[in-house]
């Protein structure tokens, strides 16, 4: 499990130290940046989720794409059965 809460409400992530809720919420919410690009730790997070997403979904149109027979491939196999 990437992430649990425990008994004292501190949230174990792993791969990094054991933080309380609230501080978890308060650093999530933390502007980054300068003035009119600053954006919440949460707001960073969500766009670089969306943009692996948009990757991945590119990558496997590019490999159904790529996987298609080629219409010359098709002609020659007909005349073969």
């Amino acid at each position: 499990m990437p992430g649990a809460l425990d008994k004292n409400c501190q949230i174990d992530i792993q791969g990094h130290l054991r933080i309380l809720v609230t501080d978890f919420v308060k650093n999530m919410e933390t502007k980054v940046g300068f003035r009119k690009n600053a954006k919440t730790h949460y707001e960073k997070l969500r766009e670089e989720r969306i943009e692996k997403i948009k990757n991945y979904q590119t990558n496997l149109k590019n490999i159904a794409a790529s996987s298609k027979p080629k219409a010359r491939n098709r002609t020659t196999n007909r005349g073969r059965g």
